[in-house]
């Protein structure tokens, strides 16, 4: 599968690589506006802080149920904060999948590119994949994404390559190949 059109590149992926990877995806398939999580976190959380506040400073009759007031308050409260820490949970989960399979993960590989598709090359394995294979080719700041499922893709980091040329070889063989190319710019954090 060597021919003058071949790109071939080693690809070796740590943690960030992937973090980026999986956050570039649920940019991509979530729709959503900057900073929808936060605002929708802050909202309870303020909702149920202002909550709290006015039980502890209002009088109440011994009849009243004061202490379901209090819980709806907690509730308030924790479901903001639950929203909040979804991106460190999502994250967290990530990293003990990225730990607890870190051989499949961050071993090297050779990734060869032609006119008929992709070749991953591996110590224990081998695969070939026909460009129709690919559902959807994201480009984000840093990396490529591959799409060929939901939720399944190959990550290629830019940092894979070895020039700017073979970079833009690349993105151009990707775009004359699968037919749905995407670039997102919005900045991925790792």
């Amino acid at each position: 599968m060597t021919s003058e059109n071949s790109l071939a590149i080693r690809v070796r992926l740590d943690f960030g690589d992937a973090l980026r990877a999986s956050r570039l995806y649920l940019i991509s398939t979530v729709p959503s506006w900057p900073f929808s999580q936060v605002i929708l976190g802050v909202i309870p959380l303020s909702l149920g802080v202002w909550y709290w506040r006015y039980l502890l400073t209002a009088s109440f009759d011994p009849h009243d149920n004061v202490i379901v007031s209090f819980a709806i308050a907690a509730s308030l409260c924790l479901w903001g904060v639950a929203i909040l820490l979804m991106d460190s949970i999502a994250t967290a989960f990530l990293w003990l999948s990225f730990r607890k399979n870190s051989k499949l993960y961050s071993e090297s590989y050779q990734a060869i590119f032609d006119e008929t598709g992709m070749a991953v090359q591996r110590k224990s394995s081998n695969a070939k994949y026909e460009w129709g294979f690919f559902k959807e080719i994201l480009e984000g700041r840093s990396d490529f994404l591959l799409l060929y499922g939901k939720g399944l893709y190959y990550s290629i980091p830019k940092k894979s390559f070895e020039s700017e040329s073979d970079l833009t070889r690349f993105r151009n063989m990707l775009k004359g190949n699968v037919a749905k190319f995407k670039q997102i710019r919005i900045k991925v954090a790792a």
